[in-house]
C-alpha cells in the first residue's frame, strides 16, 4: 500500500515546492526580460512540439524565464524538482493521451506564459505560473492515484 501512495505524494510535494518558488522568482523576472528575450522564446514555444515548450530540454523555457532573478541556489533547488516532476506529468499524458496539443489546450502552453510576461504585470505572472503549477499536478495526480 505505501509504494502505491508513494508517488502521488512525491508529485504533491514536488508541486508544492515549486509553488513556493517559481511564482516569485517569475514575478520578479517579467520585469527584467527584454522584449527580445521574450520574443525569442515565444517563437521557440511556437515553433517546439516537446510538453514543456522547447526542443530536447524542456527544462531550458523555464530557466530561460526565471534565469534574470533566480539566484543559484533557486537554480540548484528547482533543477532536481524539475527533473523529478517531468516525470509524472510525462506518465499522466502517456495514460491519458493528451499529448503536448492537450497540454496546449489546457492552457499551460509556453507561448500563454510568455503573453503573461509580456504585461509586466508580477501578480498576472505569477497567477499564469501558479495556474501552469496546478495543471501539471493535476495532469501527474490523475494517473497516479
Amino acid at each position: 500500500m505505501e509504494q502505491a501512495t508513494a508517488a502521488p505524494r512525491r508529485a504533491i510535494l514536488i508541486h508544492r515546492l515549486r509553488r513556493a518558488l517559481e511564482p516569485e522568482i517569475a514575478a520578479r523576472c517579467c520585469l527584467l526580460l527584454s522584449e527580445a528575450e521574450l520574443g525569442r522564446l515565444a517563437e521557440r514555444a511556437a515553433e517546439s512540439g516537446a510538453v514543456a515548450g522547447i526542443d530536447d530540454d524542456p527544462h531550458a523555457f523555464h530557466l530561460a524565464l526565471l534565469a534574470p532573478a533566480a539566484t543559484t541556489w533557486d537554480i540548484r533547488v528547482l533543477t532536481p524538482l524539475w527533473r523529478a516532476g517531468e516525470r509524472y506529468v510525462r506518465i499522466g499524458f502517456g495514460r491519458t493521451g493528451p499529448g503536448p496539443a492537450g497540454h496546449r489546450r489546457d492552457g499551460a502552453a509556453p507561448g500563454e506564459l510568455v503573453a503573461a510576461f509580456r504585461t509586466r504585470d508580477p501578480g498576472t505572472v505569477s497567477a499564469a505560473v501558479e495556474r501552469g503549477l496546478a495543471r501539471t499536478e493535476k495532469i501527474a495526480l490523475a494517473v497516479l492515484t
